[in-house]
């Protein structure tokens, strides 16, 4: 969900959060250097989709979608997450991508969004 609120922030927001807290590797798939993070960040926006893929904690996979507010802000973030050996890159990429982006689209439109960023 952080890639996600952090891909619909601005530049400046990034460049301070990563100045301020880092990039500490908390497993060997974390992103760590700013330029493939801010990289990876364009690419989550464009895509409306996040995956964790056991960057924050060992044998853990998620996928995240934004929701978004009625001024079309990202307010939020909404995820699946459970043990790799379930959360397949498969299954992500068949399934639960689609429901996760769906549901964040439902609350998005009952918040006020319409599609109008």
């Amino acid at each position: 969900m952080g890639k996600v609120l952090l891909a619909y922030s601005s530049g400046n927001e990034v460049d301070s959060l990563i100045e301020t807290a880092g990039l500490s590797q908390r497993t060997p798939n974390t992103i760590t250097d700013p330029d493939r993070l801010k990289q990876h960040l364009l690419a989550v926006r464009n895509q409306e989709y996040a995956i964790d893929d056991e960057e924050n904690e060992l044998g853990i996979r998620c996928v995240a979608a934004p929701v978004f507010g009625d001024k079309g802000d990202a307010v939020s973030a909404i995820s699946v997450s459970g043990p790799a050996f379930r959360v397949t890159k498969r299954l992500i990429q068949e399934t639960l991508r689609k429901e996760v982006m769906r549901a964040a689209s439902d609350i998005s439109q009952l918040l006020g969004y319409t599609g109008a960023k």
